[in-house]
């Protein structure tokens, strides 16, 4: 048994991460590293279990607070990312309990997956991971939008689950959260 038991054979899995990020603006684009991440999840007696983790992604990525705006819009602070434990510490931590936790028939989801994908495939974390639906592409198109980038806030507020997400927002736990809200509603 794992630190929350095995789950049963319909478990969809949310996952999110948070970044350094932001260097998708630079040109040419820099590396950033996870510095939080977060899994959310109903078990078989459809209770919502979460597991988040902060890590540091060495002081490359840290290196001349080029993560400042990131930190910023995430509520994080730099010196608990500093104090952290190595991204590649976390990684094998991850790895270990989705082994233990999870079986190879979960289903997992992002809301944005085109972000999080990227970043959980490389390295340290080399997550192989059953990949389902994008969930903001869904929210957007269920919405009605003609443009599938439906930020994360106002697919909530327009599906009146704001009220649900509780703590601080763009963390990575509140968000795989939300995003779990999201498919439920999407998919009732």
């Amino acid at each position: 048994m794992g630190l929350t038991g095995m789950v049963d054979e319909a478990l969809h899995m949310f996952v999110d991460t948070e970044t350094t990020g932001l260097g998708h603006r630079d040109r040419p684009p820099r590396a950033d590293g996870i510095v939080q991440i977060a899994f959310a999840w109903r078990d078989s007696g459809r209770r919502v279990k979460r597991q988040s983790w902060f890590c540091n992604p060495g002081k490359k990525i840290l290196a001349d607070n080029r993560a400042t705006e990131a930190f910023w819009k995430r509520n994080v602070k730099i010196e608990d990312i500093q104090s952290a434990p190595p991204a590649r510490k976390v990684a094998t931590e991850v790895r270990q309990f989705l082994k233990e936790t999870v079986d190879s028939r979960a289903i997992f989801h992002a809301y944005h997956m085109a972000f999080d994908q990227p970043f959980l495939e490389a390295s340290p974390w080399r997550l192989k991971l059953n990949w389902g639906a994008d969930v903001m592409i869904m929210a957007s198109r269920y919405l009605g939008y003609t443009y599938d980038r439906l930020a994360l806030e106002k697919a909530l507020t327009r599906l009146g689950l704001d009220r649900l997400v509780k703590g601080p927002r763009h963390r990575a736990d509140s968000d795989a959260y939300a995003a779990l809200l999201v498919w439920e509603e999407i998919n009732k």
